[in-house]
């Protein structure tokens, strides 16, 4: 026999100062018997098995509080959640520091308060400038969410520019691919990025995402007014991006082409365009989304027996109920 809460025998220590407790107690009867009956007529009912019971359903109790088992046998558990994709941008746009302190560092600490949120899920991230790239794929590891996340930069990709077809077109193939055409688990994509596009049209993945009912929201980082966009190697600085023309590239947030985006998707658009905006409204929508059954898992689990106890420490003090002290009869006076 084993005990699920062994951590508990510490109550243990209790037990004599509930004897010491039930002996007052007895002690005190007696005195009060005394007092106000005639011991001639008076005949205490079991006092030795009245306080037998007493001390055995504590001790009993106490077992129960324990959590005894014995034997084992195996368990299947259906893990519910959802197959959520972070489609990140890491352009090199996203260094501009309109948003504090950059657009990319704003978007990774939001998005770790969501990674945070939506525990149980099954959430990968995907980055993506002119080419896409599997950061992490889909996992229930937290840890292992907010480490690559955190590893995201823009310096993960030779070719800077912004394609979004081909970040949609690979979180749709992480969602559907061969190996999932029997996949009933539903699923959202989060597309955060500031909504600059240098590449091919993208309305098939779209309707694509449509089709499958799969939810993108998108998330927009930046502000309308824009701010140069740095010049980094290395992770160092070292000036800020100019055109042919010797003026400075500036990046704006393309706003109306993102809520463009999310209407065709018909889903809410967020901005993180202040220091303080954050993905608190996007959390509670994922969360408000349907879960599924994503995976069986058997586990081998203990057979608890603490009901037997508790039923005996039940049974113990509801005897003594009827153990009550009773008048002589003519027949024990004799």
């Amino acid at each position: 026999m084993g005990f699920s809460y062994s951590e508990h025998i510490l109550w243990f220590v209790a037990i004599p100062f509930a004897l010491m407790l039930i002996l007052l107690i007895y002690r005190r009867t007696r005195r009060v018997i005394q007092l106000w009956f005639d011991p001639v007529d008076y005949a205490v009912a079991f006092p030795f098995l009245k306080n037998l019971l007493r001390i055995g359903g504590i001790i009993f109790a106490f077992i129960a509080l324990l959590g005894p088992h014995w034997g084992k046998n195996d368990k299947g558990l259906s893990l519910m959640g959802k197959e959520i994709y972070i489609l990140l941008d890491v352009s090199a746009s996203m260094n501009a520091d309109d948003v504090r302190p950059s657009r990319l560092d704003k978007a990774k600490k939001e998005l770790k308060y969501l990674i945070d949120n939506l525990k149980g899920n099954q959430i990968g991230i995907i980055v993506f400038a002119s080419d896409a790239y599997v950061q992490c794929p889909a996992t229930r590891d937290n840890k292992a969410l907010n480490l690559f996340l955190e590893l995201s930069n823009t310096s993960q990709f030779a070719h800077t520019g912004t394609d979004l077809r081909s970040g949609l077109q690979m979180v749709n193939e992480r969602l559907y691919g061969p190996e999932k055409k029997s996949d009933r688990v539903n699923k959202a994509v989060v597309l955060v990025t500031d909504g600059e596009n240098f590449g091919d049209g993208f309305q098939s993945v779209l309707d694509k995402f449509k089709r499958n009912h799969i939810n993108v929201f998108v998330v927009g980082v930046g502000t309308p007014q824009g701010a140069a966009v740095p010049d980094m190697s290395g992770g160092k600085l070292r000036g800020h991006k100019h055109r042919t023309d010797g003026s400075l590239v500036n990046s704006v947030m393309n706003e109306s082409f993102l809520k463009e985006l999310s209407a065709k998707m018909e889903t809410p658009f967020i901005s993180l365009d202040n220091p303080s905006a954050n993905l608190k409204s996007l959390t509670e929508e994922l969360q408000s989304l349907s879960s599924s059954p994503m995976a069986q898992k058997y586990e081998t689990v203990a057979n608890s027996k603490y009901y037997y106890f508790a039923l005996l420490a039940f049974a113990c003090w509801a005897i003594t109920l009827f153990l009550l002290p009773h008048q002589k009869t003519k027949t024990q006076e004799s």
